[in-house]
C-alpha cells in the first residue's frame, strides 16, 4: 500500500515537471534560437580575421587571435572608447544616484502637490532616447538652440557644450534626465521605509539632518542605493543610442564607447575588419563588463543593510 502511494507521488511529480517544462519552453527556445546560439557563433566568429556578413557562409575561415591582438596593440580608438565608457559610467552612476536621492527626499515629504511633482518627474523615464535627444539638441547644440540664443540674448557669449571636454559630460546629463524618474522611484521607496523611531532616537540624541541623514537614513537605504548604482552601472558600460544621436562618437573620439566600436569601426577601417573583429570587441566588452561588475558588487556587497541583520 505505502508502495502505491509512493508511486502515485511520483507520477504526479513527474507530471508537474513535464508541465513546468511545457509552460516554460517558449522562453527555453526563445533563449536557445536568440541568444545562445548567436553567442556561440559570436565566439567562433571572433577567431576569424576579415570575414564579412555578405562572405562568411561562403569563404573558408581561418582561426586566429589576430583580432584580439589587434584589438590591445593596434586598435587605439578602442581602447580609447574603454576609458570613454568607464568615465561615462562613473559620472553617470555618482550623478544619477544624487539627483535621484534629492528628488526622492524632496517628495518623501509633505509638501503641496507633491502626487502631481512625483508624477511629473517619473515622466522623464517613460520618453524614448531618442525624443530627449531630439530634445536636447534642439535646447543645447549649436548657435540656434534655445539656451545658445537666451545667453547671447542675455549679452552673454554662447557656451559650447560640445567640444572635446564637454561632449561627454553633456551627454551624460542626458541619460541622467532621461533615468531620473525610475531611479527616484527606488530611493523613495526605500526612504519610507526607513524606521521613524531611528529618526526620533537619532533627534533625542541631538544629531541635525546632515548627521542623521549620512548616519541613519543612508545605511538603512543602502540596499536600494545598491540597486541602482549597480543596474546603472551595467546600463552605462552599454550606453549607444544617446551618443550616437547627441555627437556619434565626436569629436575626435571623444565620447565614443566600446558598443559604439562595434558597430562603427568597420567603416572607420574602410571594411578589413568585418564581422569576426565586431564579435571579438563585443566578447572583450562582455568581459569587461562581467569582471568589473562582479568586483562593484563585491565592494559595494560589504556595506549594504538588507534589514535582516
Amino acid at each position: 500500500m505505502e508502495q502505491i502511494v509512493l508511486n502515485k507521488k511520483s507520477e504526479r511529480e513527474k507530471a508537474r515537471t513535464r508541465k513546468f517544462f511545457l509552460f516554460i519552453s517558449p522562453w527555453i527556445i526563445g533563449f536557445v534560437v536568440f541568444s545562445l546560439l548567436p553567442m556561440i557563433l559570436s565566439l567562433i566568429l571572433s577567431f576569424t580575421w576579415g570575414t564579412k556578413i555578405t562572405t562568411w557562409t561562403s569563404t573558408p575561415w581561418e582561426y586566429s587571435f589576430k583580432n584580439y591582438v589587434y584589438i590591445f596593440t593596434e586598435d587605439t580608438v578602442f581602447l580609447r572608447s574603454v576609458l570613454n565608457t568607464f568615465v561615462y559610467a562613473v559620472l553617470r552612476v555618482v550623478g544619477g544616484i544624487f539627483v535621484a536621492t534629492l528628488l526622492a527626499l524632496l517628495y518623501n515629504n509633505d509638501i503641496f502637490g507633491k502626487r502631481l511633482f512625483r508624477t511629473m518627474a517619473y515622466a522623464t523615464s517613460i520618453i524614448p532616447v531618442s525624443a530627449a535627444s531630439v530634445i536636447w539638441i534642439a535646447l543645447l547644440k549649436g548657435d540656434n538652440s534655445l539656451i545658445q540664443r537666451m545667453f547671447v540674448t542675455l549679452g552673454i557669449n554662447g557656451i559650447d557644450l560640445f567640444t572635446k571636454t564637454t561632449a561627454l559630460p553633456t551627454v551624460v546629463g542626458l541619460d541622467i534626465f532621461c533615468a531620473a524618474g525610475s531611479t527616484m522611484i527606488v530611493v523613495l521607496a526605500a526612504l519610507q521605509g526607513v524606521p521613524r523611531e531611528l529618526e526620533e532616537a537619532a533627534i533625542i540624541d541631538g544629531a541635525g539632518r546632515i548627521k542623521r541623514f549620512w548616519h541613519v537614513t543612508v545605511p538603512m537605504i543602502s540596499s536600494g542605493l545598491m540597486f541602482i548604482s549597480v543596474t546603472g552601472f551595467i546600463g552605462a558600460l552599454q550606453t549607444y543610442a544617446q551618443v550616437k544621436l547627441l555627437t556619434g562618437g565626436g569629436p575626435e573620439y571623444a565620447t565614443i564607447t566600446m558598443t559604439m566600436t562595434v558597430i562603427e569601426r568597420y567603416n572607420a577601417l574602410g571594411g578589413k575588419l568585418c564581422l569576426g573583429y565586431a564579435c571579438s570587441q563585443a566578447w572583450i566588452i562582455f568581459i569587461i563588463i562581467m569582471i568589473f561588475t562582479r568586483i562593484y558588487m563585491k565592494m559595494l556587497d560589504k556595506k549594504v543593510y538588507y534589514g535582516d541583520e
